[in-house]
């Protein structure tokens, strides 16, 4: 049996091994390019992560401070519907059921609570509720921070669509309702349907 001849194929290996790789093949110039994919990676990469970062702390700014105008909302809506001898017992002990407003994540995020076309109200409910901290003696005080929270509503710099965007179904019912007991037709009332 004749053994095979390899040595067509050996000499075309070494050829082709003792020639100088390609410029694109050079670990050299592998290694920059990797570097540099990497670097752009990472730039893009804290870019997004900083949008990310900015757009939940929106969110949980405009989730907190919706809230926080439906608790004083809310509060303010059972101190009026009560009786009137409930309604001096409530008025005292006033400041001890208003809502904790968020100032302490607010002020973590003040770069972008200042960018929030909702800010100027949020700020306007919330100092008009720290004047009901001390107890007031009248009903006044009461009937102006509840006009202020409808007003507002009706002037469209909050509106019940965020309201629903940032609260459950339930809330935003709620919110509604408490909203038109004491204001004229609101606008932008979206159709959701009160939980029984």
């Amino acid at each position: 049996m004749q053994a095979a001849d390899y040595t067509q194929q050996l000499a075309a290996i070494v050829t082709a091994l003792r020639q100088p790789p390609s410029w694109w093949t050079n670990p050299w110039v592998l290694a920059t390019f990797s570097t540099f994919l990497g670097v752009i990676g990472g730039f893009l990469g804290q870019l997004l992560l900083k949008v990310y970062a900015d757009r939940q702390a929106r969110q949980g700014l405009l989730k907190m401070w919706y809230l926080y105008t439906g608790s004083v909302l809310a509060v303010l809506d059972t101190l009026m519907s009560a009786s009137p001898d409930s309604r001096r017992h409530q008025l005292a002990l006033l400041s001890l059921n208003l809502p904790t407003a968020p100032e302490e994540y607010t002020n973590a995020h003040r770069a972008i609570y200042v960018e929030l076309p909702q800010s100027p109200s949020f700020d306007v409910i919330f100092k008009a509720s720290k004047a009901l901290e001390n107890p007031p003696d009248e009903y006044d005080r009461v009937n102006v921070v509840l006009q202020i929270i409808v007003q507002e509503f009706v002037a469209k710099r909050l509106t019940l669509r965020d309201v629903a965007k940032y609260r459950n179904k339930e809330e935003t019912a709620s919110f509604t309702e408490m909203l038109s007991r004491y204001g004229k037709k609101l606008p932008d009332v979206p159709p959701t349907p009160v939980p029984s």
